[in-house]
């Protein structure tokens, strides 16, 4: 198979599918439900099934919707190609008497074998297509090469289904002998992974991360990807597959990477959407590398070593770190754009540190050092943020933003919600993205207490005390700050946020975290949330709006709004929302610094 088999049921539904591709006399029809996003995974990976053997594939949409029209529609449909191609047979029958006559005789012994042992097929891949109708549909799932299609002109019948399922399943891994390959990535977070890509490059691989995601690159996304999958899927897959179609690589000396969560989430299959988006495009030759700690793909040519993870650990920390300081002294600086170009100074710097072992060009021309230690370098950007000439004016209304990884931290995915919010005269505040990526020994933690089952918990153990070593000079450097910049909860206490709201049991997506992320904002003086999310991504429905209504009860002054964000949104209707809760917001911070002896009328005013 291309996807990755992550659900029981799913299992047996493909089981079922390529069950029902072997016998002419069966037919499938699957149900899914409306706005289900697994079921893009599913659904594509069974038509795939029954397309290899030239079978026909029927999928209904379920709602709420009484109307039952169209799944009759389809049902019909099904059943005249089921005729059209039993009169196509009987045709052919009677045109070719003698060749049919040797089939018939062929399947009849197959039938017997199949009975009998249960081994043989009856359909075989490469199967002629039944009808040309038909044949037009399986080129839609099962891509021909076009030398097939001109060789298929010249035949006196319908043209075989040349494409199959090993097409798509073929894996090009990432060799040894590719390492002056350009490894292309996408992007999820401008402020982390312009780090990240030096700290991958420090190791002597040619690595890129693509700096936007534009209009084109969504639409090439849903060209390649079915257009239920979730959003980030769409721009993702759009980003890395328009980036090759554009020419600005070459396609025999590119490889495209990709994080695989490995969990419950459809992110574990961008794998599979990527392979597949490649083969349709016409790109097949070009490696994939999978990059996730299951080690679920085989990369021989990419090996994450011990000085790769610790740049890699001190970028996102590091990323972080500017995140919060630029996110915090922006909304009032004295200079306009001020804030912005330290920032990008320190992204020099840190790119620079990252790449050339602690040595700095940019550092030396600045500070008049060249060398920076890590604590001294996360020492060194809270000092220069914290002298950053700021107006003397209070505290603006400060609005957190919270949700899926990817629209979460993606400006070009969620419309520049941190722009949008700065705005109109507000502070964003963004959760930090180490919190997602150091989850794993907690939720470990909870697995073996609660279900018996989880990793060692020495290795985990082990984990946390690292952890703990990164951050340590982080704290003490935003310890000096005198509560300019705060600080963010231990993981621990984070849990134990979450635990109160909902279970740590609940991992799919961001999971329990998301919860946790809200609980924090709030507890921390910022009780205006955005929870950002892609439209379909049940997980975080469940875990971001699901949990409103108990947060609400338990935190009065919760004032929280959740977006989609998806390729047919409206970027109006977001902004509307945004506004309008930010409106609520400035009513209750005024409301809040009126004494208690205003009157009613004054309030209200």
């Amino acid at each position: 198979m291309r996807v990755t088999n992550q659900w029981a049921y799913h299992s047996r539904l493909y089981q079922a599918a390529n069950f029902v591709s072997q016998y002419p006399g069966l037919e499938l029809v699957q149900l899914n439900s409306f706005g289900c996003g697994l079921d893009a995974i599913t659904t594509d990976q069974v038509s795939e099934i029954l397309a290899d053997k030239a079978d026909v594939y029927t999928m209904l949409k379920i709602d709420e919707v009484s109307n039952l029209g169209a799944a009759k529609i389809r049902l019909r449909s099904l059943k005249a190609a089921v005729e059209e191609r039993e009169r196509n047979t009987k045709k052919r029958a009677q045109q070719e008497p003698t060749e049919i006559a040797k089939s018939a005789q062929i399947e009849t012994a197959q039938s017997a074998d199949v009975q009998s042992q249960n081994t043989q097929s009856f359909r075989r891949t490469g199967s002629m297509a039944p009808t040309p109708g038909r044949q037009a549909m399986l080129d839609a799932v099962m891509r021909t090469s076009k030398n097939a299609q001109k060789n298929a002109k010249n035949t006196k019948h319908a043209r075989k289904q040349t494409a199959t399922m090993s097409n798509y399943a073929n894996r090009v891994p990432f060799g040894k002998n590719m390492r002056d390959y350009t490894i292309v990535a996408p992007q999820m977070s401008p402020i982390h992974f312009s780090l990240v890509e030096a700290a991958i490059c420090g190791s002597g691989y040619k690595f890129e991360i693509l700096k936007h995601a534009s209009k084109t690159d969504v639409e090439t996304g849903l060209k390649y990807v079915n257009n239920d999958a979730c959003y980030p899927a769409i721009m993702t897959v759009g980003q890395l597959v328009e980036a090759i179609k554009s020419g600005r690589y070459d396609a025999d000396h590119t490889a495209l990477a990709i994080t695989q969560t490995g969990g419950m989430c459809r992110a574990t299959n961008y794998f599979g959407l990527i392979r597949k988006a490649l083969i349709d495009a016409g790109y097949p030759q070009i490696p994939v590398l999978a990059i996730s700690t299951q080690g679920l793909v085989d990369n021989p040519g990419f090996t994450p070593t011990l000085p790769m993870l610790h740049r890699a650990a001190k970028a996102l920390i590091i990323g972080d770190l500017l995140m919060k300081c630029l996110y915090r002294v922006r909304p009032y600086e004295q200079v306009p754009g001020s804030a912005n170009a330290l920032y990008e100074r320190w992204d020099a710097i840190v790119r620079e540190t990252l790449l050339n072992h602690g040595n700095s060009a940019t550092a030396k021309k600045y500070y008049g050092k060249s060398h920076w230690t890590y604590s001294k370098l996360v020492a060194k950007i809270v000092e220069a943020f914290d002298a950053l000439p700021l107006r003397d004016v209070p505290r603006k209304v400060r609005v957190g933003v919270v949700g899926e990884i990817l629209v979460k931290y993606q400006p070009d995915a969620n419309n520049h919600v941190v722009d949008v919010i700065e705005s109109q005269d507000c502070e964003a505040v963004v959760p930090g993205i180490m919190e997602f990526m150091t989850t794993r020994p907690y939720i470990n933690d909870w697995n073996a207490h609660n279900l018996g089952m989880g990793r060692s918990k020495l290795m985990y153990g082990a984990f946390k005390a690292g952890l703990n070593a990164y951050m340590a000079p982080v704290r003490k450097a935003i310890a000096s700050s005198h509560g300019k910049f705060e600080q963010d909860l231990p993981m621990e206490k984070l849990v134990e946020k979450a635990s109160t709201v909902t279970s740590i049991g609940v991992q799919a997506g961001e999971g329990w975290l998301l919860t946790g992320e809200i609980i924090e904002l709030i507890e921390s003086g910022c009780p205006n949330v955005i929870c950002a999310q892609p439209f379909a991504c049940l997980p975080n429905h469940v875990t971001g709006r699901g949990m409103f209504g108990k947060i609400r009860r338990l935190y009065p002054q919760a004032n929280i709004v959740s977006i989609d964000y998806d390729p047919g949104a409206s970027e109006a209707n977001q902004l509307n929302r945004i506004k309008l809760m930010i409106a609520a917001a400035k009513k209750a911070a005024r409301s809040s610094e009126m004494p208690e002896s205003a009157s009613s009328e004054e309030i209200a005013a």
